[in-house]
């Protein structure tokens, strides 16, 4: 009978509760187990959907205005999801959701150090194979096989570096800020900030090591002659989602997403996986929408067939899979229809928190070699929208699997080169 009550109330006067929903209704239910809501408004309805919480004793931890979505702690989840879908102005309640780093990968044991000898390295040698220029003189790129693989060293001769006209927005631990190899290409905002910290107060300094490994990949500094050069040489937006242990909230992702979108991103790397809520697929076409190229990690949960996980597995997203130094799929790497192209994923050296270098192996690395070639093609033609740009991508992967468009490959092996005289042409 009580439940009926909650109910008939709800039905009757859905909209806005002017105290809590219990002492209104002069009656005492069990309590209900707390949790956290994401909740889905009509527009211009923030503020009466906000009072609706707050007299469920709930409070709004973040609100995305953009997609319409806020975030409320509530004390009784039940009863807090029957009285805001009853509301006219609710229309999406759901549960929060997890992101996370892909699959066994990520485990701190398993990142090697990344050691070089500039004694030993042969600049010349390495400039002759891969067509980059001598000016390029980073002394870790003797153990960035993955330059090589594809391309991106050669096509420096041609096209250039990149003229920091594309940012690379990494979803991810954050950024080592101080990096001796990242610090030089960080996107600042007109506060002066590098980015946003969404899991705590401060900056979003990386305290997990896997942000500024995959942001390294992307674009740390080319020719600085310091430690390892990136695939472009374009600013890196830190969004930090996930702490330190590479966990975070579904919600926090999708906000992050939207504060890329609203600040000038021209790609967005996100190197994890999540639950899939439908706030965070709004995000994810909210983006698409402002012309952000979206590419994800296609996850470590090989070997495996139709297991690509998401977001990389949501439309609006290029999901990129992972190649050993024998171009072969890395034995970890999701596989399946959904995969759209692949990159080095095996033994990749990059820079890591603590102004530090590692190697690490997985799809983020991979996804990570295709933002930063993503970030070069659409600075090199910036009249190319997203979906064109993605398109240059795929059309320029070198198709070394069977013919055709398949599960392990997509659409090949990444070619930058060959990308960019795509989207030249």
């Amino acid at each position: 009978m009580r439940r009926f009550l909650v109910l008939a109330f709800a039905l009757a006067a859905p909209l806005v509760l002017a105290a809590p929903a219990q002492a209104l209704l002069g009656v005492s239910l069990p309590a209900g187990q707390p949790g956290v809501l994401l909740v889905g408004f009509a527009s211009g309805a923030s503020g009466d959907v906000s009072a609706l919480v707050a007299s469920l004793s709930g409070t709004v931890t973040g609100v995305a205005p953009e997609i319409s979505v806020l975030r409320a702690s509530v004390p009784d989840v039940g009863l807090a999801t029957t009285l805001l879908k009853a509301s006219p102005l609710v229309d999406l309640v759901e549960p929060d959701g997890a992101s996370r780093l892909a699959g066994a990968q990520w485990n701190g044991a398993q990142w090697n150090g990344a050691e070089w000898n500039g004694a030993q390295w042969n600049g010349a040698e390495w400039n002759s194979a891969s067509g980059a220029p001598a000016s390029a003189n980073d002394p870790g790129r003797v153990v960035q096989w993955g330059l090589l693989a594809s391309r991106a060293a050669a096509a420096w001769s041609s096209e250039g570096i990149g003229s920091r006209a594309a940012p690379v927005c990494v979803l991810d631990s954050g950024i080592d800020l101080a990096h001796e190899d990242l610090a030089a290409n960080l996107w600042t905002g007109k506060d002066g900030a590098h980015g946003v910290n969404l899991v705590g107060p401060g900056a979003p300094q990386d305290d997990a090591g896997h942000g500024s490994h995959v942001a390294g990949i992307a674009a740390a500094v080319v020719g600085n002659g310091l430690g390892v050069a990136g695939v472009a040489n374009e600013p890196l937006m830190a969004v930090k989602v996930l702490d330190s242990t590479g966990q975070g909230r579904e919600s926090d992702v999708a906000f992050g997403l939207v504060w890329c979108a609203t600040h000038g991103a021209k790609v967005a790397l996100m190197a994890l996986s999540a639950d899939g809520t439908t706030t965070f697929k709004r995000a994810l076409a909210f983006a698409s929408q402002k012309d952000v190229l979206l590419v994800a990690s296609a996850g470590n949960g090989g070997p495996c067939a139709s297991c690509v996980a998401f977001p990389a597995s949501d439309p609006h997203v290029l999901a990129v899979a992972a190649l050993d130094k024998t171009l072969a799929p890395a034995s970890f790497s999701a596989k399946g229809a959904k995969v759209g192209i692949s990159a080095p994923g095996v033994d990749i050296a990059s820079t890591f928190a603590g102004n530090a270098y590692r190697s690490g192996s997985g799809t983020s690395q991979a996804a990570a070699f295709v933002a930063g070639a993503a970030a070069l093609v659409r600075d090199a033609n910036p009249s190319l929208s997203a979906a064109q740009a993605q398109a240059a991508l795929v059309a320029g992967a070198r198709d070394i699997g069977p013919a055709g468009p398949d599960p392990a490959y997509g659409a090949g092996l990444l070619d930058v080169r060959a990308a960019l005289a795509a989207a030249s042409g």
